[in-house]
């Protein structure tokens, strides 16, 4: 009979134990668990809330004293070719500003260590620190540090300080700027392309080349087409390392005399840096399909600067009532990316956990049926 008291009470602990363990997976399939720096302070920033705060206090400092913290400024719902500005900003109390006077303050990117703000944390509390941010990551981690000076006087001693930790989040716009083609680009100086008459040649070389003997340089236009942002202050042209990798949405105007219903285009386009992430190298040329719609052509680059159009007319049998497809997302609109959620784990993931969740609490409800009965016996 011992025995089976015991086999009975073996039992039924399994069993708590895997109810409990069940439980715990539905709880934490879904949640992101940061182990490296789970004593980060949270916060978020997205479209909706772009403003988030936490509340400070550096209490009864005395010289030599310091407080280190890390912050986690998560962001969503940007597209991965979206960029914004994260702004941080240090508001001291009211009655709480003697200690400002000398308290010194760090705020460093944890990731990269850059130094964002080195100084009295009163100098800041009416300016802001501004960093770039793309969502290589859906998260910054801020390491903010304050300290009081060895030398800070007897009035310093003992204060208290209470702040307040404002971040928030300013969306670039972005714009796709249209030019003349004036000036060589950089990463072409030192190549076989290092004139504008050289570029213009090899441009005009492919698309008659891949587009037939209806095509000539007389009839062909050139451009320097950018991608830039605005950081808050002014218009800055997008880096290779911030270019989108599936390439931009563009649309090119029609050159004059030319229209969708009398003319067919080509476009080519000339790569003016290196980059192994896009797949690229400075003087090379694609030529990507175009779409001709009502306000220009439509045509989807992997990087830009320089571009070339070429057209051709339609002959009277070729010039027929087209249905043009629907206009794609503007120029300005220039993200193809889907949106960024942070959320990687596949869908039958969950489905798996769900049904193996079910199955054991079944398989637990049999055990302790099993249980009861025996120990009856």
């Amino acid at each position: 009979m011992e025995k089976k008291q015991k086999k009975t009470k073996g039992n039924f602990a399994a069993a708590v134990l895997t109810i409990l363990l069940s439980i715990g997976m539905i709880i934490f399939a879904g949640t992101p668990v940061y182990a490296a720096d789970n004593t980060a302070v949270s916060l978020n920033l997205n479209s909706k809330s772009n403003i988030n705060n936490v509340s400070f206090e550096a209490e009864n400092m005395f010289p030599g004293d310091s407080v280190s913290n890390i912050y986690r400024i998560e962001v969503s719902g940007l597209k991965k070719s979206e960029q914004a500005t994260i702004y941080f900003q240090a508001v001291i109390r009211e009655e709480y500003e003697k200690l400002a006077e000398v308290l010194q303050c760090e705020v460093v990117l944890a990731d990269t260590g850059e130094v964002l703000y080195s100084g009295l944390m009163r100098n800041m509390s009416t300016s802001a620190v501004g960093v770039l941010y793309a969502p290589k990551a859906d998260y910054l981690d801020y390491e903010i540090s304050v300290w009081l000076d060895t030398k800070a006087g007897n009035e310093y001693q003992g204060k208290t300080l209470i702040a307040d930790f404002n971040w928030w989040i300013e969306q670039a716009g972005q714009r796709v700027e249209i030019a003349s083609l004036t000036e060589v680009p950089e990463g072409l100086q030192n190549t076989a392309f290092c004139t504008i008459e050289k570029i213009k040649n090899e441009l005009s070389r492919i698309l008659i080349s891949k587009g037939g003997s209806a095509y000539s340089i007389d009839n062909m236009a050139f451009y320097d087409v950018r991608l830039q942002f605005w950081n808050g202050r002014e218009w800055i042209d997008v880096t290779v390392d911030d270019f989108p990798i599936d390439g931009i949405n563009v649309t090119l105007p029609y050159p004059e005399g030319t229209t969708r219903d009398t003319h067919d285009f080509m476009v080519s386009h000339m790569f003016t840096v290196d980059s192994e992430r896009l797949g690229i190298k400075a003087g090379e040329v694609e030529w990507p399909p175009v779409t001709k719609a009502s306000d220009g052509l439509k045509v989807t680059f992997k990087g830009l600067s320089p571009v070339a159009i070429a057209w051709k007319e339609l002959k009277a049998e070729d010039n027929v009532t087209t249905t043009f497809p629907e206009d794609e997302p503007t120029a300005d609109n220039t993200s193809i990316n889907d949106v960024f959620t942070g959320d990687t784990v596949p869908i039958m993931t969950y489905i798996y956990l769900m049904l193996s969740t079910f199955g054991g609490v079944f398989y637990m409800i049999s055990v302790i049926k099993k249980c009861k009965e025996y120990e009856d016996e």
